[in-house]
């Protein structure tokens, strides 16, 4: 599977896979405490997707993680979660600033 296709893939999951949670999260102190942190990462997951600048290996594991850390905020395990966001965002950083 090409890198693209697979980023690709990797999206329609991210935007589809807990969408029928979310109603339930709504409000919720886990949901308020981890959305600021997962708009971020997903903006940048987003980015580095679209400018290509990574490889889709790089973009696509980090799409997987962030998958997790919505699981851990849907579960109320908001501390787990928020340490997923931040290792992400660092990780993201750490390898745009190695290209």
């Amino acid at each position: 599977m090409s890198g693209r296709r697979l980023l690709g893939v990797v999206f329609v999951s991210l935007m589809s896979g807990l969408s029928g949670s979310v109603p339930a999260l709504a409000g919720s102190t886990a949901a308020k405490a981890c959305a600021s942190h997962d708009l971020v990462v997903f903006n940048l997951i987003e980015r580095h997707g679209e400018d290509q600048g990574l490889p889709a290996e790089i973009v696509a594991d980090a799409a997987m993680k962030l998958l997790d850390a919505r699981v851990a905020c849907r579960d109320g395990r908001e501390a787990e979660a928020i340490a997923i966001y931040a290792g992400l965002s660092a990780r993201l950083a750490a390898a745009a600033g190695r290209r």
